[in-house]
């Protein structure tokens, strides 16, 4: 677990059309912005700024300045390295073994793609949680958990659905250069949507949770007194 902790808030929940509403930040540098804008409330003008590291400054800066669907972008392409990188590793892999199966040798084209692309997803999960979502989407089994199996369906889901409109773009007469990118555009759009609407609900059901913890554990009421007389209406003694 990184030191620097981003907050992603079960505000989230619902995307509006302009972006998901998470926030993202570091949570020591925006204490230190508070206090530059105007100093604490609480402990007045002069209590101590404190000093930002060079993690802490990087990520507040990414945070704060870059856009959240620039950094889909960016975190998505790092993710295209790795899986490129798995699929490689994998195809080495299987070159090495002396007895393959008939069928697997014919296809280790595809085998490799394959396993390069299902290796790949939990590496993209962490690079989108590090610098898209926030480290604290992933900082609980729950959470871990439920949004990995989420990133799993939303990313094979759009490889199916990618290859089929991919197939039927051509099929429509597009060119294979103007098919591919109208694919690519349009399942990053529907990826971006659907990740980050599973990592919002994912951080809201657990902050759901939490909030439920707290209040069952929260003591309702000052307890009654044992073998406590209770008075009547009519004062006579009850019990």
């Amino acid at each position: 677990m990184s030191a620097v902790q981003f907050v992603a808030g079960p505000s989230a929940l619902f995307l509006q059309a302009s972006g998901p509403a998470i926030l993202n930040g570091s949570t020591l540098a925006w204490h230190a912005l508070s206090s530059i804008r105007g100093g604490s409330r609480t402990h007045g003008r002069n209590a101590p700024i404190p000093k930002l590291g060079f993690r802490h400054r990087v990520a507040h800066t990414w945070f704060r300045r870059v856009p959240h669907p620039l950094r889909f972008f960016v975190s998505g392409n790092i993710g295209n390295v790795c899986f490129f990188i798995c699929e490689r590793l994998a195809y080495h892999y299987l070159s090495t073994l002396p007895d393959l199966p008939e069928q697997v040798e014919t296809y280790k084209d595809s085998v490799s793609f394959l396993t390069g692309y299902l290796s790949h997803i939990v590496l993209q999960h962490y690079v989108h949680a590090l610098l898209v979502y926030g480290l604290d989407s992933i900082d609980t089994p729950a959470k871990y958990w439920s949004t990995l199996r989420g990133m799993y369906s939303a990313l094979i889901t759009s490889a199916i659905g990618s290859t089929l409109l991919n197939g039927g773009l051509l099929h429509w007469g597009l060119s294979r250069n103007h098919a591919f990118l109208v694919t690519m555009m349009v399942f990053a759009c529907i990826n971006y949507f659907w990740i980050s609407y599973i990592v919002a609900r994912s951080v809201a059901r657990e902050a759901s949770k939490t909030a439920i913890t707290d209040t069952k554990r929260r003591p309702t009421g000052p307890p009654l007194r044992p073998n406590k007389k209770v008075p009547s209406v009519l004062g006579f003694r009850a019990g």
